[in-house]
């Protein structure tokens, strides 16, 4: 389980991302098919919101690199 109080913006923003993701990929009543990819899709959401995941999203800023384009 993540420790919230550690989480950056980012982080932060992309665990709301995926929760909104649960609410929306719900089964379809009316396209049966679909339930064999149920288990696919909760296999995903348990990985890319897990602590490992989260921690490896985005570099902390201390070990960001800068770009330049110049």
């Amino acid at each position: 389980m993540p420790d919230y109080s550690t989480l950056t913006p980012p982080q932060s923003v992309w665990l709301g991302f995926t929760n909104s993701l649960r609410s929306l990929l719900v089964s379809q009543p009316d396209d049966r098919p679909l339930d064999q990819y149920l288990q696919f899709r909760n296999d995903v959401l348990t990985l890319i919101e897990s602590w490992d995941f989260i921690q490896n999203l985005w570099p902390p800023p201390e070990d960001a690199t800068v770009i330049s384009l110049l």
